[in-house]
């Protein structure tokens, strides 16, 4: 084997290395996306919870002081729910773009891979 060879062959080695990295790097992230949807439907069953225990507290207070109360309650909720679907959101962005850059550099090593096979048949 000549040192061209050689040297592609090693260069293989260690694609197929990172490739298998930055697979275990994809699995990672998949679960963190999971987890996040799971925590998600989480979140939507604790804010109906909130929004149930709101309406029948409404039943419960009365007069002016009860529905000034009342209507500070529900704007205490709407603005942490606004809190949590932003931040909710800026995870999974963070999270799709990191699948979509490993995504990214796994489709280059590959095209690496399949380059170096064509010169190791030439």
């Amino acid at each position: 084997m000549d040192a061209k060879s050689e040297q592609i062959h090693e260069t293989l080695k260690q694609l197929r290395k990172e490739r298998g990295s930055y697979l275990d790097k994809l699995i990672r992230v998949n679960r963190k996306q999971a987890e996040l949807e799971e925590l998600e439907e989480r979140l939507h069953r604790m804010e109906r919870e909130k929004s149930d225990i709101l309406a029948q507290s409404q039943e419960v207070w009365q007069g002016n002081q009860g529905r000034s109360v009342a209507h500070y309650a529900e704007d205490m909720a709407r603005a942490h729910r606004q809190k949590v679907t932003y931040t909710m959101e800026a995870l999974q962005e963070e999270v799709e773009l990191e699948r979509q850059t490993i995504q990214n550099r796994l489709y280059d090593m590959e095209s690496q891979e399949k380059r170096l096979h064509k010169e190791l048949i030439l």
